[in-house]
């Protein structure tokens, strides 16, 4: 590996430049599925490249938003192959090749639930704030019996007056962020 940029909190995603000597140099970049695939504009498929119908962009959400509903935390990954070059750019980021999904379950510890329930009676609210997708969020509170009536997105919270925020921060059950 060459180098490696990572803003990962500014981009959502990640790319490393792989250089192979004497042979082609690819951009990898994983990450936010909207995010990397926002930089496609090919996907491989069955040993093929083909360039994606931007107005398909359903079909891939259907296959990742019923995973993550089930809990699974799914990341994309992308390439494309380039010239010699001995840095990464965030202009290289584009044009890119969806390769797939790295998709995995990260359960919650078996000793979570009863220690949420330990909690519970002593009368201690919980609050859960995770970078993970708002649907592995709610998947994982409905698993551990957490309250998710009341939900707030990292964008949701920027948009709060500050008033509107410490209302909220006394109902706020979860912020995906």
């Amino acid at each position: 590996f060459v180098f490696l940029r990572n803003l990962f909190y500014l981009t959502k995603c990640v790319s490393v430049l792989l250089s192979v000597p004497e042979k082609e140099n690819y951009i990898i970049t994983k990450g936010d599925v909207d995010s990397v695939y926002s930089r496609c504009q090919y996907v491989q498929h069955k040993g093929q490249t083909l360039k994606i119908d931007t107005a398909d962009s359903g079909g891939i959400h259907a296959i990742v938003d019923e995973m993550t509903e089930d809990g699974m935390k799914v990341l994309a990954v992308a390439y494309k192959p380039v010239s010699s070059q001995s840095r990464l750019q965030m202009e290289d980021e584009a044009e890119l090749i969806l390769l797939g999904y790295v998709v995995f379950f990260d359960a919650p510890k078996s000793s979570a639930a009863s220690a949420l329930q330990k909690l519970e009676q002593l009368h201690v609210q919980v609050k859960v704030l995770t970078g993970d997708q708002k649907s592995v969020t709610l998947s994982i509170c409905r698993r551990l019996g957490i309250e998710t009536e009341h939900i707030l997105t990292g964008e949701e919270m920027e948009e709060l007056s500050e008033d509107e925020h410490q209302v909220h921060s006394l109902h706020l059950h979860s912020l995906w962020y």
